[in-house]
């Protein structure tokens, strides 16, 4: 099998060790978290929004602003991801989109206005679009053959999961918005 993606000698054989099935599924779970941050960094906002409101007073558009930065961030994310995957390959691209991720979410956290916050989630955007392209990309290619649609279901199951948790979460926190003060 010449055309096998690196690090598995044959996906047409059907006896994998253990050993080596327990690492295509360990990668394969953990490219599938890049689902899970997706979901989150979406449906989070609905949850944070009321606190953000407070702490920047902000208008109705600039709330909107607030939403709308990281799905912009995603489509930039997404057009760029390509690039990034031929030059650094599948992995680094998904180790970079990671660190993005971390530096996007700090810079969310100390955010002392609402221009940093919103420029915070445009850059976090770009991870969740990179990831969002790469991480299934990257499954398919080292996923063997006779498991691979359950890999790429996962990034979806684990999106849907995560947006429904943070909306559950976003309504039962809308009410706390009112009584603290974020800063």
């Amino acid at each position: 099998m010449e055309n096998a993606a690196p690090g598995i000698s044959s996906q047409m054989n059907h006896t994998y060790p253990l050993q080596k099935k327990l690492i295509i599924y360990f990668i394969g779970f953990t490219a599938a978290l890049a689902g899970l941050l997706f979901g989150l960094d979406i449906g989070v906002i609905s949850g944070a929004l009321p606190f953000v409101k407070n702490a920047f007073k902000l208008s109705v558009e600039s709330e909107g602003t607030v939403v709308s930065a990281l799905l912009w961030g995603a489509v930039i994310g997404t057009l760029i991801s390509g690039i990034l995957s031929s030059k650094l390959g599948r992995r680094k691209t998904i180790l970079v989109s990671a660190l993005i991720f971390v530096i996007g979410s700090i810079l969310c956290a100390i955010s002392p206005s609402e221009h940093l916050l919103i420029g915070a989630r445009l850059f976090l955007g770009v991870a969740v679009g990179v990831a969002s392209f790469t991480a299934p990309l990257y499954l398919s290619e080292i996923s063997p053959q006779k498991v691979r649609g359950s890999h790429r279901a996962q990034i979806s199951e684990d999106l849907c999961v995560m947006q429904a948790r943070s909306l559950h979460l976003a309504g039962r926190t809308r009410g706390l918005a009112i009584n603290l003060n974020c800063r």
